[in-house]
C-alpha cells in the first residue's frame, strides 16, 4: 500500500455515529431486508455502508486541499500534517454521520457515490498508466471495455465505457454488504454455498433492481394494458426462403405461422422469426414491408442474415418455437403488463392465498359469539362484525360480512405425556407457564383445573386486573421439560419425558383459543371446552391431507433430522430429537402441514399458469422466489417450534430465538387467515416493503458456490468486504434445512440446479463442525483452517494489487482470531487497522445469556509487498508498543470502552506481525500467532491498566516519569488488577476458561489449582461447570478474614479483598469498620486507585458524572462503591492516617 492510497477505514471512521446508528437500525422491521427472511448475523446496513465507502474513498478524501497540498510539501506522513488531519477527520465525521443513517438521504447516497466514482477513476487512470509504462501489466478491463483513452472520467464510469469499482462479498449470506455496494454505486458480487441464501440473495440483490419498476413492454397481471405496436417481421423457412409480413401483435401472428394458419408460409414450414422492426403506426409498417420484399430488400436480408446482424442474432437464444426470448414476454396490444415486481408479486400472492382459503377456510371455524343476539338477527344489541381477511387489500376480502361470530387468531397448545406412575396414568400437561396477558389492568392467565374422573386437566381462563387476583402462580409449569403430575405428585423428570416422546411420541391438548375482540387490536381467550367452541374432526384433516398429496404430487416433508449435534458450541436442529421429533414432518401439526402443503401445490399451479400466461421466464423466475420466500415465512410461525406473545396485539414468535431450535413444550398454532398482526396476509406485507426498498441501482451479481474458487480473472477487484463464518459458532447449513425442505418443494424443479438434494450441502461448508467429520472436532478445526486459508488464497488472487480486504470478525476472544490471522498472514495479507461497530442488539437471547461482543470488529487488511523475516525483539515487539498505545489512545478519546476497545487494540496491534511473512525469536524459533496475539492482548491490558488507574495520559518526558507511572502501577497487586480488567472488559458476564485466562496475562495469577482465584474461602471467581464469574462484594464480604494480612507470612492481602470487606461492612456492620481498617492498614491510595477504577470514574474517559453512569461492575457494588467514594475522606482517610473512634467522632 502506498502513503498516497491509504483509504479513510485505515485512518479514521466515527465509529461512535456509526455504531449508535446501527443499533438503532437493528430495531427498525419496516422494509428493512432482515424481515424479507430470516438468515442468521446480518449486519447493519449502515455498518456495511461506511465499511464499503470507506473501503474505496481515499484517507486524503475530506482534507482541504490547501492543507493537502501544503503538507505533502512538507514531506509529512501520509501527505498529512496532523493539522490537516483533524480538519480531515472533523470534515469525515460529518459527512459519514450523514451517509450512515438508516435509510439514508438519497441526495447525501448520491454524493458519496460520486466520491467513490471520482476516487475509482483516479486509480483506473493510474492503472492506465502504469501499464503505458510498463511499470505493471495492462489490466484486464481495458480489453473487457475497448478503453481507448488515457484518462478515466465519472462520465466514463456511468456511460459504461469503464468498470464501476468491483466488489465482493464471499460470504454473502443474506446479502447486506453487496446490497450497500449496489446502493454506493458499485458493481457488487455475492457468493455463498447455501441454496436458501442464494435464494435471499436473488431476492434482495438481483430481482428488486432488474424489475422492480413498472414495464409497459413486459406482460404481467397488475400494469395497464399494453398499447397498439406495429412490426414488419421476416420468418425464415426449411428451405430458407424467407416471408416478410406486417402485423400488430408479432408474437400470436408467428403463432399463426407455427400453427399452419398462414398460407403460404403453411407449405414452407417455417424454422424461426429471424428480424423485426417496430413500428408507431401500421403505414410505417406496411412501408418497411413493401421495401424488404424489394429485390433490393431481399438482397440486404440475405447479406445481413449471412453476416450474422439481423435482429434474432442480437436479441440472444430463441425458445423451443425459435420465439426470440426477448420477444417471449413482451405484452401484445390489450394485455396487462408489468405493474413493478411489488405489485406483481403481491397479486401472485394474493392468488395463492386465496386459492388456499378456499380449499382449508373451513378447517379454522368462526366461534359464535355468545354475547351476539342470534334470535334478534335485525337488531343491533352485541352485534359485531368479522374483519375481512386482507385489510390491505379490498379486492381480496371476502365478500360476505359474518355478524355474531368471532374470528379465532390463535390455538394455544401444550405437549402432555402419561404420568410417570404406572398406578395413576393421568394425563400430564408440559406447559412451561400459562400467561396470556400480562399487562397494566389486565392480567390473563389458564388456570389447571385437574378434572379427577378422566385423569385430565381442564385449563379455565381467568382474568383480573391485578396479578395476585388470579389467586394462582401462571409460572408453575414445567422446568426444562420437568412436570409434576397434578393429581398424585409424580414428576415426570426430563429423561422420562425424553423416552416418551421416543417411544409413544407427545400428544397435544388444546388449552385456549385467541380471538380477535370488538375492542381495535385487542386480543381475547376462551376455553376450548366452552358450549359454543367448534370441533373440528382430527381425521377431516387426515383426510383432506392424503387427498392433497394423491391429487397433487407433493410429499409430507419426512427427511430425517439428522440427530448429532454439529459441535459442543452448536446445537443445530438436534435438540428436538432427543424427545423423539426426528423428521421434519414432527414439528407441524397436521392442520400446519396442510397448509403449508397447499401453499406449495399452489405455488407450484402458479408456475403452470405463469407459463400459459407467457410471462417473461426469468420474472416468472423472480415470483416463484418470491411466493418460496414466503412459504418459509410462514413455515417460522406455522410450527410447533413456536411462541404464543399475549400482549395487546398478540403475536406468535418464530422458530429460532437463537442459532438453534429448542424444545417447545406449548405453542400457538397461528390461523392464516384469521387476520393476526402476522398471520398469513400480514406475513406477506414485509416481503413487498423489501422490494420497494431494495430497487437501488443496478442489479448485482449472485451466484452459488465456494469462497475457494470464486472464478474471477487474476487482480479483477477493487475491494472484497465479507462477513466469513467462525468456526463452530452458527451451523448455518443444518439450521437453514428447516427452510431448505420448503423451498425444494415449492421451487425446487424452477431452481434444479440448487436443490437437488433432499438437504443443503454440508461438504463444502466453511465451518468447524464436529458432526462432518466423525466426532471429531481436530479434524474439524483443520479443514475449516484450511479452507480459510484457501478462500483468503483465493482472494488475494483476485484482487487487484492497491484493493483493500476487509473482514468482519466478531469473536469475543481474540485467542479465536489465531486461525483468520495465521490464514491471513500466509495468504500474503498484512492487516493495517481495525475498528470496533456496534452491530448486534441488546435484546438477543445470545447477547442476555453470555458475554458477547456489542461490537463486530472490522479488520482491513493488504497485500503484503515483499516475503520478509522480521526479528520479534528488534523489529515487531517495539512496532506493537507505539501502535497499541496509539490506538488504545484514540479509541478511548472516542468514548470505545470494555471488550470492544481491547479486541480492536489487539486487531490494529496486528500491523506489526502481519507486515512480515515469518516472525521470528532470536534463537531463530518462529512466533506462532497463537503466542504472538497473547503477547499482543498482554500489552493491550498493561496499556489499558495505566488509562484505568489514571497513570496514563500525563506525558513521559522523562524516564523517571515513565517509571514512576510503572511504579504506581506495579503497585496494584495482580488478583485486583485482574478483577479490574474483568470488570472493564465484560463487566459481570460469565466466561468460559479459554476467555477469562486472558486476564491473568502479567497479573502472576492462575485461575485454578491450590493458590487460584478460585480457591479456598475468600476465591475472588467462582467456578461452575467450565464457566467462571468474578465474585462482588455481597458474596465475599461476610466472611471475617477478607482483607487482612495472611496469618502465617504476614503478607498485605489483595487490595480486592480490603474493598470488599469495606463495602460489605459499610453496608451490614459499619461500627466493625474502624477495627477492621485497624488490623488491614491498606495503602489508602492504592485503596482509592481500585475503588475509583471500579465506579468507573476512570473508564469511561469522561466526565466524573457521565461515568457514574458507567456500570462495570454489578449494580449493588457500583452503588456501594459511589457511597463509599462520596465519603472516603471520613471513613477511610480519617481513620488510616491516625487512631480515633470515626463514628463516635461523626456523631458529634
Amino acid at each position: 500500500m502506498t502513503k498516497e492510497n491509504k483509504r479513510l477505514i485505515e485512518d479514521y471512521l466515527p465509529i461512535e455515529a456509526i455504531s449508535k446508528e446501527a443499533s438503532r437500525e437493528k430495531s427498525v422491521r419496516k422494509g428493512h431486508i432482515s424481515t424479507l427472511h430470516l438468515w442468521w448475523a446480518r449486519r447493519p446496513l449502515v455498518a456495511c455502508r461506511a465499511a464499503v465507502y470507506g473501503a474505496l474513498v481515499p484517507a486524503s478524501r475530506f482534507v482541504p486541499p490547501a492543507c493537502r497540498d501544503e503538507e505533502r510539501g512538507a514531506g509529512r506522513e501520509n501527505g498529512l500534517h496532523s493539522n490537516g488531519k483533524s480538519l480531515g477527520r472533523a470534515n469525515a465525521a460529518k459527512f459519514i454521520t450523514e451517509l450512515c443513517k438508516y435509510p439514508g438521504d438519497p441526495q447525501v447516497i448520491a454524493e458519496a457515490q460520486k466520491h467513490i466514482l471520482e476516487a475509482h477513476a483516479e486509480r483506473l487512470t493510474e492503472e492506465i498508466k502504469e501499464c503505458k509504462t510498463g511499470k505493471n501489466a495492462c489490466p484486464p478491463w481495458i480489453e473487457e471495455f475497448q478503453f481507448k483513452g488515457e484518462k478515466v472520467t465519472i462520465k466514463d464510469i456511468e456511460a459504461g465505457r469503464a468498470p464501476r469499482p468491483r466488489v465482493l462479498d464471499m460470504f454473502a449470506g443474506g446479502g447486506a454488504i453487496p446490497l450497500e455496494a449496489l446502493r454506493l454505486g458499485c458493481e457488487a458480487y455475492a457468493l455463498d454455498l447455501n441454496p436458501v441464501a442464494h435464494i435471499i440473495e436473488l431476492c434482495t440483490l438481483v430481482y428488486p433492481q432488474k424489475y422492480g419498476k413498472p414495464d409497459p413492454n413486459e406482460r404481467g397481471m397488475t400494469g395497464l394494458p399494453a398499447p397498439r405496436r406495429f412490426w414488419a417481421y421476416v420468418i425464415r423457412c426449411e428451405d430458407d426462403s424467407f416471408y416478410i409480413g406486417q402485423t400488430d401483435n408479432i408474437v400470436r401472428r408467428y403463432q399463426d405461422h407455427l400453427n399452419g394458419k398462414a398460407e403460404w408460409t403453411a407449405t414452407h414450414k417455417p424454422v424461426e422469426l429471424i428480424h423485426w422492426e417496430e413500428f408507431q403506426n401500421r403505414e410505417e409498417a406496411v412501408a418497411r414491408e413493401k421495401e424488404l420484399k424489394t429485390g433490393f430488400g431481399r438482397k440486404w436480408l440475405k447479406r445481413e442474415w449471412e453476416a450474422g446482424r439481423l435482429a434474432s442474432r442480437q436479441a440472444g437464444p430463441a425458445n423451443g418455437k425459435g420465439l426470440p426470448a426477448c420477444l417471449e414476454g413482451q405484452a401484445q396490444p390489450g394485455e396487462k403488463t408489468w405493474g413493478g415486481l411489488a405489485e406483481e408479486v403481491r397479486f401472485w400472492g394474493i392468488c395463492v392465498l386465496e386459492k388456499v382459503k378456499a380449499e382449508i377456510g373451513d378447517l379454522y371455524p368462526l366461534i359464535p359469539d355468545p354475547e351476539y343476539d342470534h334470535q334478534d338477527a335485525k337488531g343491533t344489541k352485541g352485534r359485531k362484525k368479522q374483519k375481512k381477511l386482507f385489510e390491505e387489500s379490498a379486492k381480496s376480502a371476502s365478500s360476505a360480512d359474518q355478524e355474531g361470530f368471532l374470528t379465532p387468531v390463535a390455538y394455544l397448545w401444550t405437549r402432555t405425556v402419561r404420568c410417570k406412575n404406572p398406578k395413576c396414568g393421568a394425563t400430564v400437561p408440559l406447559v412451561r407457564q400459562t400467561w396470556l396477558c400480562k399487562k397494566k389492568d389486565r392480567y390473563v392467565a389458564m388456570k389447571m383445573v385437574p378434572d379427577k374422573k378422566h385423569k385430565h386437566v381442564r385449563f379455565e381462563v381467568v382474568e383480573a386486573k391485578t396479578e395476585k387476583g388470579l389467586g394462582f402462580d401462571p409460572a408453575a409449569g414445567s422446568k426444562g421439560g420437568n412436570a409434576t403430575c397434578p393429581f398424585c405428585g409424580t414428576v415426570a423428570d426430563t429423561e422420562y419425558v425424553m423416552l416418551e416422546g421416543i417411544q409413544h411420541g407427545f400428544r397435544e391438548q388444546l388449552m385456549a383459543v385467541a380471538y380477535r375482540s370488538q375492542s381495535p387490536g385487542e386480543i381475547k381467550y376462551l376455553q376450548p371446552e366452552s358450549d359454543v367452541f367448534p370441533r373440528i374432526d382430527p381425521g377431516m384433516i387426515d383426510a383432506r391431507l392424503k387427498c392433497l398429496l394423491a391429487e397433487s404430487g407433493v410429499t409430507v416433508p419426512d427427511v430425517d433430522i439428522d440427530p448429532t449435534r454439529p459441535s459442543p458450541n452448536a446445537r443445530g436442529l438436534t435438540a428436538v430429537t432427543r424427545y423423539g421429533l426426528s423428521r421434519f414432518s414432527d414439528l407441524f401439526t397436521r392442520r400446519q402441514l396442510l397448509f403449508l402443503l397447499s401453499c406449495v401445490k399452489t405455488i407450484r399451479s402458479a408456475e403452470t399458469v405463469l407459463e400459459a400466461q407467457s410471462i417473461d421466464q426469468e420474472r416468472v423466475d423472480a415470483l416463484l422466489a418470491y411466493l418460496g420466500v414466503f412459504l418459509d415465512r410462514n413455515a417460522l410461525i406455522s410450527t410447533t417450534m413456536a411462541r404464543w406473545r399475549g400482549d395487546k396485539a398478540g403475536r406468535v414468535e418464530g422458530a429460532f430465538g437463537r442459532h438453534a431450535l429448542t424444545m417447545v413444550w406449548d405453542f400457538p398454532e397461528i390461523n392464516p387467515f384469521g387476520g393476526l398482526s402476522n398471520d398469513a396476509w400480514n406475513n406477506f406485507l414485509p416481503v413487498l416493503e423489501v422490494i420497494h426498498d431494495s430497487c437501488v441501482t443496478e442489479p448485482g451479481k449472485v451466484s452459488r458456490g465456494t469462497a475457494t474458487a470464486t472464478g474471477f480473472a487474476g487482480k479483477a477487484l477493487d475491494a472484497i468486504i465479507t462477513d466469513p463464518p467462525y468456526y463452530d459458532n452458527i451451523p448455518y447449513a443444518d439450521i437453514s434445512d428447516f427452510f431448505y425442505i420448503w423451498l425444494r418443494q415449492a421451487i425446487g424443479p424452477r431452481f434444479s440446479e440448487h436443490f437437488a438434494g433432499a438437504l443443503t450441502p454440508k461438504k463444502g461448508e466453511a465451518t468447524a463442525l464436529a458432526s462432518r467429520y466423525g466426532g471429531n472436532m481436530q479434524n474439524a478445526k483443520l479443514a475449516y483452517e484450511n479452507m480459510m486459508a484457501q478462500s483468503f488464497r483465493e482472494a488475494f488472487r483476485s484482487m487487484k494489487d492497491e484493493a483493500p480486504l476487509m473482514i468482519v470478525y466478531a469473536h469475543k476472544t481474540t485467542l479465536g482470531w489465531a486461525t483468520l490471522v495465521d490464514a491471513l498472514r500466509n495468504a500474503g495479507f498484512v492487516v493495517t487497522e481495525a475498528w470496533p461497530l456496534d452491530t448486534e442488539m441488546d435484546t438477543r437471547l445470545i447477547a442476555m445469556e453470555a458475554a458477547s461482543l456489542s461490537s463486530s470488529i472490522f479488520l482491513i487488511a493488504r497485500k503484503r509487498e515483499g516475503s520478509l523475516t522480521g526479528s520479534y525483539e528488534d523489529d515487531v515487539r517495539p512496532d506493537l508498543e507505539k501502535i497499541v498505545r496509539e490506538r488504545v489512545d484514540t479509541l478511548w478519546k472516542m468514548g470505545i470502552t470494555g471488550a470492544d476497545l481491547v479486541i480492536a487494540a489487539v486487531g490494529a496491534g496486528l500491523r506489526a506481525f502481519t507486515r512480515f511473512s515469518r516472525v521470528e525469536y532470536a534463537n531463530g524459533e518462529e512466533v506462532p500467532a497463537k503466542k504472538f496475539l497473547a503477547e499482543v492482548e498482554g500489552v493491550v491490558l498493561e496499556t489499558l491498566l495505566e488509562k484505568i488507574f489514571g497513570v496514563a495520559g500525563r506525558p513521559a518526558t522523562t524516564r523517571g516519569s515513565a517509571a514512576q507511572a510503572g511504579s504506581r502501577m506495579a503497585a496494584v497487586d495482580g488478583p485486583s488488577r485482574f478483577y479490574v480488567l474483568w470488570r472493564y472488559t465484560y463487566k459481570a458476564a460469565e466466561m468460559d476458561a479459554g476467555e477469562a485466562i486472558v486476564f491473568t496475562y502479567g497479573q502472576n495469577v492462575e485461575l485454578d489449582g491450590q493458590h487460584g482465584l478460585s480457591a479456598g474461602s475468600r476465591a475472588l471467581i467462582a467456578k461452575k461447570k467450565g464457566k467462571y464469574r468474578l465474585l462482588d462484594f455481597e458474596e465475599r464480604g461476610d466472611n471475617d478474614n477478607l482483607g487482612l494480612p495472611d496469618s502465617q507470612t504476614g503478607m498485605s492481602a489483595p487490595l480486592i479483598d480490603t474493598l470488599h470487606r469495606i463495602l460489605w461492612l459499610i453496608e451490614n456492620q459499619p461500627r466493625k469498620l474502624n477495627k477492621f481498617l485497624d488490623e488491614a492498614r491498606p495503602d489508602s491510595e492504592r485503596l482509592r486507585m481500585v475503588a475509583q477504577a471500579l465506579a468507573g470514574t476512570a473508564l469511561s474517559g469522561k466526565s466524573a458524572e457521565d461515568a457514574a453512569r458507567l456500570i462495570h461492575t454489578t449494580a449493588p457494588e457500583q452503588s456501594a462503591l459511589q457511597k463509599l467514594l462520596a465519603n472516603w475522606k471520613s471513613l477511610i482517610e480519617g481513620r488510616l492516617a491516625g487512631p480515633g473512634p470515626l463514628f463516635e467522632e461523626r456523631k458529634k
